[in-house]
C-alpha cells in the first residue's frame, strides 16, 4: 500500500485527493484547538496556575488522550489536596 506518516507527500497518498487531506488536517487542528481551550478553562477554573498547562497542552496536541488524562489527574490531585 502506498502512503505513510514519514512525510507530507506520503500522508497525502493515504487520502483519495489533496482536498480530503486538507479537510482531515483542518478537522484535526480544530479538534485539538477546542480540546486545548476546554482543558485550559478547566484547569484555570480549578484555581490552578497556568504552569500546569505547560505539559498538558503539548501532550493534548501531540498525543490527544494522554494530555486529557494528565489534565484530569492534575485536577483530581488538586481536589484531594482541598479535602
Amino acid at each position: 500500500a502506498e502512503g505513510g506518516f514519514d512525510s507530507l507527500a506520503n500522508v497525502q497518498k493515504l487520502f483519495t485527493s489533496p482536498w480530503t487531506a486538507l479537510a482531515g488536517w483542518i478537522h484535526y487542528l480544530a479538534f485539538d484547538l477546542a480540546i486545548g481551550a476546554w482543558l485550559s478553562r478547566r484547569i484555570m477554573n480549578g484555581g490552578l496556575s497556568r504552569f500546569y498547562l505547560v505539559p498538558v497542552l503539548p501532550l493534548a496536541f501531540l498525543f490527544g488522550p494522554i494530555g486529557y488524562l494528565l489534565a484530569n489527574l492534575i485536577l483530581l490531585a488538586r481536589k484531594g489536596d482541598a479535602a
